[in-house]
Parts: C-alpha cells; sequence; structure tokens
C-alpha cells in the first residue's frame, strides 16, 4: 500500500494521462466526499471515476457517471454503478474456497 507521500504523486501523474481529468468533488458509494480521476467513454456515453480522498489520496472508490443521455440510455448525471472501499486487509494465506 503507498503511503499518502506516494499517493499524492501518483494521483497526480493519472490525470497527466490522456483523456484523464481532475475532478474536484466526487461522493463513493458510502457518500465520502474525494476527488477523481475520470476517463470520458464516448461510445458509451459515461465518465468513469477513480475516487480518492483529498487529503491522505486513500483509495475511496470508483463511480460511472452519465455524460450523453442518448448513448448511456439515461439521464446526464445519474450514476449507474458506485462503490466503496471500507476496509483494506492483509492475509497470509488465501481463504477457504468452497
Amino acid at each position: 500500500m503507498h503511503s499518502p507521500i506516494s499517493r499524492a504523486p501518483t494521483e497526480a501523474a493519472a490525470a497527466t494521462i490522456p483523456g484523464v481529468k481532475s475532478v474536484k468533488e466526487s461522493r463513493d458509494a458510502a457518500g465520502r466526499k474525494g476527488v477523481a480521476a475520470a476517463l470520458d467513454i464516448k461510445e458509451e456515453g459515461i465518465r468513469e471515476e477513480y475516487i480518492f480522498d483529498p487529503k491522505t489520496y486513500q483509495f475511496l472508490g470508483e463511480r460511472s457517471v452519465v455524460v450523453d443521455a442518448t448513448k448511456a440510455k439515461a439521464p446526464v448525471g445519474s450514476v449507474l454503478t458506485s462503490t466503496a472501499q471500507l476496509k483494506v486487509s492483509i492475509a497470509d494465506s488465501a481463504p477457504p474456497v468452497n
């Protein structure tokens, strides 16, 4: 896991990728406010947002937002998917699979 100091350049670097833009205010599925690195998927009419805590740059979650109503078949601004990363843990072995 990255420290807050090393995550800041990572988020800044993401914003330099062609097509990626910064969204100053975004919310994850848990309602937490954050900043996002976002990419418009023009053929689908949506914007994918990867949301980070604005102070620590900890990854909070992601969401898909409609930017083209015709292509996405939903009103502009509608949130189609949203996730929240609430816990991160490290295990010394994989869990059993039934």
